[in-house]
């Protein structure tokens, strides 16, 4: 909803006045990524519709302003021209000249697929590769070297605890046995383990920038796939109670080939225990189809076809 004043009410003053366009969002799930990133992407999205810069605007927060610290929430003070918390103008009175609500983190483009399969997989997303681009370039890291002769894996760590002490569902239980596993699956490979809360914003989009393969379990940390460039492969470990689709759309949004794994042995918290041997052989199986997405990706980054490859390993279900 957009609202606009062309002049200011008669005979009332005003303590401060936005004369540039204001979009206000609110911010609930702020220790969520994935959510973070579907405020992000709405914002952009009304930037686009309103044919406004993101960086010609002001967010105005409906919190205090002191968000959670994980790293993708440093993109609300980056994007925007200028980003104001509600608290600061509490007691005064405001005139904003320009102003439009956004969707909240619950609804959107990225929310919408979050648990439906009724999807179109063979699209990509115009908007969501120009938001992609966008913060990238504001990083400075668009031209990204990949290693030539290597086949880099990042394996997205997910502990019990968080590091505020948050219990978490979803835990690798086997997690350092998959590194060795992943190392002795394929020739020429280098896999580095990542905690994604304890690495700044742009140091994340050059790893996944420069990742041929990112493995994780299902979780916010999934959402940096959006910064990953077309053709790298994503491998998300499922419970195999777990039908969300959101990874799939985010996937098939940037180019990227997609597989669910639901292999290994599920425990209480939806804790996974992946069989390590049968991880080598379902890898050795990827490997020719890995080496060929790589070279293209080098030599052609614009010849990925439309459509993406989606794969189900490790399930009597289909999805």
């Amino acid at each position: 909803e957009c609202l606009e004043t062309s002049q200011k009410p008669q005979n009332e003053t005003f303590d401060y006045i936005f004369e540039e366009p204001v979009i206000v969002i609110a911010r609930k799930e702020d220790h969520n990524p994935f959510f973070m990133l579907s405020i992000l992407f709405n914002s952009w999205i009304i930037s686009k519709i309103r044919g406004i810069p993101i960086n010609k605007l002001t967010f105005v927060t409906m919190d205090h302003g002191d968000v959670c610290h994980f790293p993708i929430n440093q993109l609300f003070e980056q994007l925007p021209n200028k980003l104001v918390s509600m608290w600061e103008l509490k007691n005064k009175n405001i005139l904003f000249k320009d102003i439009t609500f956004s969707s909240s983190e619950f609804s959107g483009v990225l929310m919408q697929e979050l648990n439906s399969k009724d999807w179109d997989c063979d699209e990509k997303s115009s908007i969501t590769i120009d938001f992609r681009n966008f913060v990238v370039s504001r990083y400075n890291l668009e031209n990204i070297i990949t290693k030539d002769d290597k086949i880099i894996v990042t394996l997205i760590s997910r502990p019990k605890y968080n590091e505020d002490g948050r219990k978490l569902n979803r835990y690798l239980m086997n997690e350092d046995d998959l590194v060795i596993g992943l190392e002795n699956s394929i020739q020429n490979i280098e896999v580095q383990k990542v905690q994604l809360e304890l690495i700044q914003l742009n140091e994340q989009i050059r790893i996944f920038q420069q990742s041929d393969i990112i493995i994780g379990v299902h979780g916010a940390g999934l959402s940096n796939i959006i910064w990953a460039r077309a053709g790298t492969t994503v491998i998300e470990i499922l419970p195999k109670n777990k039908k969300r689709f959101s990874f799939r759309r985010l996937s098939a949004a940037v180019g990227l080939r997609y597989i669910e794994y639901y292999g290994g042995s599920d425990f209480s918290d939806e804790d996974k225990l992946i069989n390590i041997e049968s991880f080598e052989c379902f890898m050795k199986d990827q490997e020719k189809c890995i080496w060929e997405r790589k070279k293209l990706a080098q030599n052609h980054p614009d010849r990925f076809p439309v459509g993406i490859s989606t794969e189900c390993v490790g399930s009597d279900t289909n999805i």
